[in-house]
């Protein structure tokens, strides 16, 4: 396996499923993702969590 560096996109993306489970204890949805991000297609949240 590569040690490859996240992107901007998916460093927000993995920052914003950290602060919802510790705001709420619970992971988020993929919209709620996209939500934090500004991503407001599902589609792309879930390409996003597919990357990583």
């Amino acid at each position: 396996m590569s040690a490859e560096r996240l992107t901007a996109r998916q460093e927000s993306v993995l920052r914003a499923i950290r602060d919802a489970i510790a705001d709420t204890g619970d992971a988020p949805t993929v919209r709620e993702i996209g939500r934090r991000v500004g991503l407001s297609s599902a589609g792309s949240v879930a390409y996003q969590l597919g990357r990583l």
